[in-house]
């Protein structure tokens, strides 16, 4: 043929141990994903085969495997309807992209429904001239752990205008080393894990959005000013003895609850925890409350230290042997 023409046939080359396992119309997935295994094929076939006949063989045979597969008849028909085999050289001409100065706006928004609204306002009255259409990212998908899980409680407007008057209102603290980062007000606080078998959160926890020095000479109030839970690492942590009132400040670039679980297994060990050995104390005295954080882990050991010095918790005012 190619000596006849100039042109060289191809059709498509199937291997002999294709099993063709598409994905089965069972599956949950949405039909848009259906469709598109579909006209991804056809468009395949047609790039792949240079005469309509061999392609249409082709394609006759693709629509059984379909069927075996379990796709509707008339959603098969409708998709191959799609496909021209006619635009054969606009599917085997790459696309050009106009030319844009600037990158297309990216928008991060939840799952359908939402997505598909908000999607549809956007592009509504979207006039850009110069930037690309904006592109539309869909943010996690809820899973089965979201709809059986209760969520982590969520403070309502109320409640936040609340808590910034009353950092507002707060007495003012040393200044931190400056590598702390900026203070976030949306969601301050501890939140528990609610998780039936995390001991930290059932025992050791304490989830006041307020903390302050158990020496009596130092009457200055905390505040929480960063969101925190179980699982928070590169932290600065508060344990607090509820019968003796004495204190330790420790930091941990791991989690609070490895590091909990660590002093729980350690108790004799530990000279500072030692104190959870005496008569009448227990370790369900040990209550441990996240009270700083640092992105810089350099300077955790400094945000320690300022802490030690704040709440005045070294021996024999706390548990703190030294800095």
């Amino acid at each position: 043929m190619f000596h006849l023409t100039n042109n060289l046939d191809t059709k498509t080359f199937h291997r002999r141990l294709n099993l063709y396992q598409y994905l089965h119309y069972t599956s949950s997935h949405p039909e848009k994903t259906f469709r598109a295994v579909i006209k991804g094929e056809c468009i395949r076939y047609v790039r792949t085969n240079t005469t309509y006949e061999t392609y249409a063989a082709t394609l006759v045979n693709f629509q059984k495997r379909l069927l075996k597969r379990n796709y509707p008849k008339n959603l098969v028909d409708k998709t191959f309807a799609s496909v021209q085999f006619s635009n054969r050289s606009r599917y085997l001409t790459r696309r050009q992209l106009k030319p844009c100065s600037h990158p297309p706006p990216l928008y991060k928004l939840l799952p359908p429904p939402q997505f598909k609204a908000l999607k549809e306002i956007v592009l509504q009255d979207y006039t850009g001239l110069k930037y690309q259409p904006p592109r539309f990212v869909a943010l996690r998908h809820p899973t089965l752990y979201n709809q059986l899980v209760r969520s982590a409680i969520e403070l309502t407007d109320n409640q936040l205008i609340e808590a910034a008057l009353s950092l507002d209102d707060a007495p003012q603290q040393p200044v931190q080393p400056a590598a702390l980062p900026r203070l976030r007000r949306s969601k301050m606080g501890i939140t528990n894990c609610r998780q039936p078998r995390c001991v930290t959160c059932k025992v050791h926890l304490n989830t006041s959005t307020s903390f302050k020095s158990a020496y009596p000479a130092n009457k200055t109030v905390y505040y929480i000013r960063h969101s925190f839970t179980c699982e928070s690492t590169n932290i600065v942590y508060l344990i607090t003895c509820t019968k003796c009132k004495k204190q330790y400040v420790g930091c941990t670039t791991q989690s609070l609850t490895y590091r909990i679980n660590h002093h729980r297994s350690s108790i004799i060990a530990i000279i500072h925890l030692q104190t959870f050995n005496l008569q009448d104390h227990d370790i369900t005295n040990l209550k441990v409350q996240p009270i700083d954080t640092t992105e810089d882990v350099n300077d955790l050991h400094n945000l320690e230290k300022y802490w030690i010095a704040s709440l005045s918790t070294l021996v024999p005012f706390g548990l703190n042997v030294s800095y």
